[in-house]
């Protein structure tokens, strides 16, 4: 990580704990879930299969459909593409795992009628 500064570090920190934070956080603030030790095992394996299913179809997808050749003869700006694919990279990434914790987190929740009683 050299030439890297603490946000660099921090980002990928997060980056790499991200399917663990969101299952914490979801622990954390939603008192609902029954089986918590199930639901965080199973959120941790489904956040990383995401993530690395992610990894494997981007890559494959932007093997497959985009040619460097055609966009740089295009009209397209070309100092805005890495910025485009990073947000486009990072969006791909965090969110699946995120709501993969939210469906499970739904499914693994009390009813409606057991939180009363």
């Amino acid at each position: 990580m050299s030439g890297c500064g603490i946000e660099c570090v921090v980002f990928i920190w997060v980056s790499f704990l991200w399917p663990i934070l969101v299952t914490i956080a979801y622990l954390m603030f939603k008192d609902a879930i029954r089986h918590k030790a199930k639901y965080f095992f199973a959120s941790i394996i489904a956040g990383y299969l995401l993530f690395a299913a992610v990894s494997f179809l981007g890559s494959f997808l932007v093997r497959q459909f985009i040619e460097i050749d055609s966009l740089m003869d295009g009209n397209l700006n070309i100092e805005l593409l890495p910025e485009l694919i990073f947000v486009i990279n990072v969006l791909a990434h965090y969110i699946p795992p995120l709501l993969s914790s939210h469906m499970l987190a739904k499914r693994f929740s009390k009813p409606q009628s057991e939180m009363t009683t």
